[in-house]
């Protein structure tokens, strides 16, 4: 559902004034049905167009202030959830002819989708400051590379990964805290392994910076010789495990007051990640993961 206004109130933070910001794309409610039909004041975001680099993220959550209204990889029509407003419900309509826009949500993979960024912009976990520092190799060094994953290997690896979950085996509440992270791909991603690994493959795949590993999978998905495939999932696990282990020897305990934070990673197919699992962990954004001072 769209709204006919055409400007929407924002709040600089300077003497505490509210400036008019344009919405010449109109808005698009970000209420829940429900809350729409029975209170008089909705929420809504300002629509904005995005091009490039910066579509793309948006487009496959790498920048959650942008929620995408289609689900197709060209869309350049998204809502900007940093500026959400309230008004009266009267101001809202549908399109002239009293059908939804044909650019707004026009498919239930599209409804779906909208729903679930907007949710996830508002339920990210407040992750402990030195979780979050543990974090810094995957944030400052893995997670940019995505932003080139056409030109960067260990990027287009990243962009494969559909989601991280992490979970603290005693809790979040006081440390130590040992982690268990699972790196989640989409069936197809992950090959069944066709033969036993020989020593020597072996080897060379765990002498491999993360970098090289992140290209051999490349590699070897073009590779149909016999125990390309078992090379390939060999390489899968040992770059999630470049990447923890890189986050385990950088972390400082004396930069985090004597806290102690070690992980574990582990790469799962997303058919066979256990719900159970899935509910005693948390989805972990390395686009906008910070430290509670910053």
């Amino acid at each position: 559902m769209l709204a006919t206004l055409n400007q929407i109130p924002e709040f600089t933070g300077i003497d505490r004034m509210v400036e008019w910001q344009t919405a010449p794309l109109g808005l698009v409610v970000v209420s829940q049905t429900c809350d729409a039909i029975r209170d008089s004041c909705i929420q809504v975001a300002p629509i904005v167009e995005l091009e490039g680099d910066l579509a793309r993220q948006a487009q496959v959550g790498r920048r959650p202030r942008y929620a995408p209204l289609a689900e197709n990889s060209e869309n350049s029509k998204f809502a900007d959830l940093s500026h959400i407003m309230t008004i009266n419900r009267g101001q809202v309509v549908t399109a002239e002819d009293g059908t939804p826009s044909p650019e707004g949500l026009v498919s239930v993979a599209a409804e779906k989708l909208f729903r679930n960024f907007v949710g996830r912009r508002f339920a990210r976990f407040p992750f402990p400051d030195e979780v979050t520092d543990w974090c810094r190799p995957l944030t400052d060094k893995v997670a940019p590379k995505a932003r080139h994953a056409d030109t960067k290997p260990e990027g287009a690896r990243l962009d494969e990964i559909k989601e991280i979950r992490v979970a603290a085996s005693s809790g979040w509440s006081q440390p130590p805290f040992h982690l268990q992270l699972d790196f989640l791909v989409e069936p197809g991603i992950l090959p069944e392994p066709d033969r036993d690994l020989a020593n020597a493959e072996r080897e060379r795949l765990l002498s491999m910076p993360a970098s090289s590993l992140a290209a051999e999978i490349d590699a070897l998905r073009h590779n149909a010789d016999e125990g390309a495939a078992t090379m390939r999932a060999f390489a899968w696990n040992q770059l999630i495990t470049c990447w923890v282990e890189s986050c385990n020897g950088k972390y400082s305990q004396e930069r985090n007051n004597g806290v102690q934070v070690h992980g574990d990673g582990r790469l799962w197919d997303l058919d066979d990640y256990p719900y159970s699992q899935a509910l005693r962990s948390e989805r972990l954004d390395l686009d906008y993961l910070s430290r509670s001072g910053e």
